[in-house]
């Protein structure tokens, strides 16, 4: 079954931290980390109002781990994100 420690560790697309790290998603750059609005400007194949819609239903879409509020502020990290939709 698994102990406490192993059932808080937080996974992304089903892999721990250190097997997404392998994949090129680094949750510890900072840089990686955007604002919506900021994303939304940089990737013009994403209105606000959709990473708005994704963000706010983070939950039950798997973005939970991707998308962190602080704040009144969502950050959204750019290539976990970019995974997340190719695996969609």
């Amino acid at each position: 079954m698994g102990t406490i420690e192993q059932h808080c560790i937080p996974t992304f697309m089903g892999k721990t931290v250190e097997e997404n790290k392998e994949l090129g998603v680094d949750f510890a750059d900072v840089k990686q980390w955007k604002t919506l609005k900021a994303y939304a400007k940089e990737h013009n194949q994403f209105t606000l109002d959709q990473l708005r819609l994704l963000a706010n239903r983070r939950e039950v879409n798997g973005l939970s781990v991707i998308c962190k509020k602080i704040g009144k502020t969502l950050y959204l990290h750019d290539s976990a994100f970019g995974l997340w939709v190719y695996q969609q």
